[in-house]
C-alpha cells in the first residue's frame, strides 16, 4: 500500500515551519512510507531541494503547495475585528505529474505577480486558476480552509459551492481529515467525514508536520518565537505539539473516534492519492534567449563566428572596419588596412579549443546574447569592468567585448573556462558594471526578451551557528554585551573551521585564549543555549535576493521557474537551481567604485 505523511512543511514555510527536506524525507523512511509530500504556505520555493533529497532517498515526492485564496462570496473574518484577514482561506494543490508540476508553479508566481504596495500576502483568486488545472489535485486543507469554515458554520451550501467549483477546474479534489488532537480538529473532522460520504468524496488523512520528529516541538517553539521576535517568558504563539511526521499506527489512534470503517476510508484514499504521482521529469536542457539576427543573416553559428573575427581584427589587429560596398555578401568583413599582429595563434587558440566546445554544444546564442548585455552597457556610457574569473582566459569573450583582458601570452587558459567535463551547465561569466546601471541593463532586457522572461535570482540564507546563538541569545534574553561577544568569537571561529576542515567546536585552540576560555565557561553554564543555537543551524533563516545575478529566458517563467517578489520579481528556488534547470545567469554586479568613475568621466 501507499502511504505518506500527507501535507508536509518544511523550513520554506518561513513562517512556522522546522524541517529540513533531508529530515522529512529520513523520517518518511524510518517509518517505511513509499512517498514523501511537500506542501509549504504560500510558495513553492522548497521543491527542488525535495526532489533531489527524495531521490537519494528511494521515495516518491509528491510536490505541492498550500496557498491562501480568497472567494468574492466568503471572506475569512477576524472574529476578534470582524474584517477580513490578509490571508485567505488555505487550500493545498498537488501535481500528480510534470504538467501539474508547471502548472503549480505557474499558479503560485500568479499569486506573488498580483501582490504589491499594501497587498503583500500572495493571495490566489479564482481568476489565477484558469488554464492551469491540468494534472493537478486540489485538497481540503486544515482548519483555515474554506471547507473547514463550512463545518464550522455547518453550512452544506458553502461546501458545495466550493467542492464544485474545484472539481470543475482540477483534476480531483479530496477531503483532508486531520490527525492533530485539537478539540475544534474533532468536530471538523465529524462534519467532514459526513459530508464525504453524502457527496462521495474521498477522504485522505492528513499530518499537517511543521517538523519531522516528536522531540523537535519544543524547538519548534522556539523557531515560532523567533519569528514573531518575542522572548521565550512571554506567551507568544506555539502550536500544540502534535504536529510532526506520525507513523500509521499513531495516525489510526488519533482519528479512531470516527470509526474503523472511515479511518480506513483515509488510508484507502491515501493509497489511491499518492498512486496517482507520476515521475518528475525536469527539463535540463540549455535555455538561452534567441539572438534576434540583423537583416541577411540566418544561421546563429555563422553570425557568432563573423562577430568574433570581426572583434580579433579590431581588437588584436588594430583594424578598423569599413562599411561594405552593394554586392558584398552579408559576410564580408572590409578593413582599412592588414593586421598590424599576427593573428594566427589566436585562430589557433580559437579553431583547436574554444570553438569546438561552444559551437558543439550550441552556445553561440548564448555568448551572442551576453555580448549584446556588455555592448548595450558600454553604448550607454557606463565604466564596465575588465573582466573576472575565469573567462578572461577566453579569446571569443575578449573578441565579443564580454571581456577585456587579451588571454594571448598572460597564462590564462580557456579551458579552465569550458572543457568537456563542465558542459552539464551553462558557461558562469561574471561581470561589474556601475550600480546604477543595474536597474536600466534589467529594463533593456526586458523591453528586448519580454518582462515575464527576466527576473532577478531569489536567495536563501539559512543559519550558521554565530546567527543562530545570536537569535537564541536574544529569544532567551540573554545579556547583550556577552551575546555580541558570543556571536563574534563565533564568527572567528566559523571561519577558522572553514580554513581547517574542522567543526568549529575543535576550534578553540586557534583563537585568543581569553575569548576561547569564555565560550568554555559559557558553554558549561548554559549548555541549553548552545544546543537550542546548533538546532537551528542549516535551516532557513530568510530570502532575500542575490546581489548580482538575474535570468533572462527564452520561456515563460512563472510556470518554468517559479517567482516571487522581493521588491523586484525574484526566483523562488536558490540560485543553486537555476544552473542544473539550464537557465541563462547573468552575473552583473553593481560596484560602487565604478558608480563614481563613470561620474567623474562624464
Amino acid at each position: 500500500m501507499n502511504q505518506a505523511s500527507i501535507h508536509t512543511h518544511s523550513h520554506y514555510s518561513c513562517l512556522d515551519g522546522l524541517s529540513k527536506c533531508s529530515e522529512i524525507c529520513g523520517r518518511s523512511k524510518e517509518l517505511g512510507f513509499s512517498h514523501v509530500t511537500l506542501s509549504d504556505h504560500g510558495n513553492v520555493a522548497g521543491h527542488w531541494e525535495m526532489l533531489g533529497e527524495a531521490r537519494k532517498s528511494g521515495l516518491t515526492p509528491c510536490l505541492g503547495t498550500e496557498i491562501y485564496m480568497r472567494d468574492d462570496r466568503y471572506k475569512n473574518i477576524n472574529q476578534a475585528t470582524g474584517r477580513e484577514k490578509p490571508k485567505g482561506f488555505h487550500l493545498c494543490l498537488w501535481a500528480t505529474d510534470t504538467e501539474g508540476l508547471h502548472n503549480v508553479w505557474a499558479i503560485s508566481s500568479r499569486t506573488f505577480q498580483a501582490t504589491g504596495p499594501g497587498h503583500k500576502i500572495p493571495n490566489a483568486t479564482w481568476d489565477m486558476f484558469e488554464g492551469v488545472g491540468k494534472g493537478v489535485i486540489a485538497s481540503s486543507a486544515c482548519l483555515a480552509s474554506l471547507l473547514s469554515y463550512a463545518a464550522k458554520k455547518n453550512d452544506e451550501e458553502c461546501a458545495d459551492y466550493f467542492v464544485d467549483r474545484m472539481r470543475s477546474i482540477f483534476d480531483d479534489f479530496y477531503v483532508e481529515i486531520h490527525t492533530n488532537r485539537e478539540e475544534e480538529q474533532r468536530g471538523v473532522n465529524l462534519w467532514l467525514a459526513s459530508y464525504a460520504h453524502k457527496r462521495g468524496l474521498r477522504l485522505i488523512h492528513a499530518c499537517d508536520s511543521h517538523y519531522a520528529y516528536p522531540e523537535q516541538a519544543d524547538t519548534h517553539d522556539m523557531l515560532l518565537g523567533l519569528q514573531t521576535k518575542s522572548y521565550f517568558d512571554e506567551n507568544h504563539f506555539k502550536m500544540a505539539h502534535d504536529y510532526y511526521i506520525q507513523s500509521e499506527q499513531e495516525m489510526r489512534q488519533r482519528i479512531a473516534y470516527l470509526g474503523d470503517d472511515v479511518v480506513d476510508e483515509c488510508f484507502k484514499g491515501a493509497d489511491e492519492f499518492l498512486g496517482r504521482f507520476q515521475e518528475y521529469e525536469i527539463d535540463e536542457s540549455h535555455k538561452v534567449p534567441r539572438f534576434d539576427l540583423p537583416e541577411g543573416w540566418t544561421d546563429q553559428d555563422a553570425f557568432f563566428k563573423h562577430e568574433v573575427e570581426k572583434g580579433l581584427l579590431t581588437k588584436v589587429g588594430g583594424c578598423k572596419i569599413m562599411p561594405n560596398e552593394p554586392g558584398d555578401p552579408v559576410d564580408m568583413i572590409r578593413i582599412d588596412r592588414m593586421p598590424k599582429v599576427d593573428l594566427q595563434p589566436y585562430v589557433k587558440q580559437l579553431v583547436d579549443e574554444e570553438l569546438p566546445i561552444i559551437l558543439g554544444h550550441h552556445l553561440a546564442g548564448f555568448f551572442l546574447v551576453t555580448s549584446d548585455m556588455m555592448r548595450w552597457c558600454k553604448k550607454e556610457g557606463m565604466l564596465i569592468g575588465p573582466g573576472r574569473g575565469s573567462c578572461v582566459g577566453s579569446i571569443v569573450c575578449y573578441a565579443l567585448d564580454i571581456t577585456e583582458i587579451d588571454p594571448m601570452g598572460k597564462g590564462l587558459y580557456f579551458s579552465r573556462f569550458l572543457n568537456e567535463g563542465r558542459m552539464a551547465h551553462l558557461p558562469d561569466i561574471d561581470s561589474d558594471i556601475p550600480t546604477s546601471g543595474r536597474e536600466p541593463l534589467r529594463e533593456y532586457l526586458r523591453g528586448k526578451y519580454g518582462a515575464e522572461n527576466v527576473s532577478a535570482v531569489g536567495l536563501n540564507f539559512y543559519y550558521g551557528i554565530k546567527a543562530a546563538l545570536k537569535d537564541v541569545c536574544r529569544y532567551y534574553r540573554f545579556d547583550i554585551t556577552d551575546s555580541n561577544r558570543i556571536t563574534k568569537i563565533t564568527e572567528r571561529l566559523e571561519e577558522v573551521a572553514e580554513d581547517v576542515g574542522k567543526p568549529w567546536r575543535e576550534c578553540y585552540s586557534y583563537i585568543d585564549q581569553e575569548d576561547a576560555e569564555f565560550m568554555r565557561e559559557t558553554e558549561k553554564s548554559y549548555p541549553e543555549l548552545f544546543q537550542r543555537a546548533e538546532s537551528l543551524v542549516g535551516r532557513l533563516r530568510q530570502q532575500g535576493k542575490h546581489a548580482a545575478g538575474f535570468i533572462v529566458s527564452p520561456i515563460d517563467m512563472a510556470s518554468n521557474m517559479p517567482v516571487r517578489k522581493d521588491g523586484e520579481v525574484v526566483t523562488q528556488f536558490d540560485k543553486w537551481a537555476i544552473d542544473p534547470m539550464g537557465f541563462l545567469k547573468a552575473d552583473l554586479l553593481g560596484l560602487r567604485n565604478l558608480e563614481t568613475l563613470t561620474m567623474a568621466a562624464k
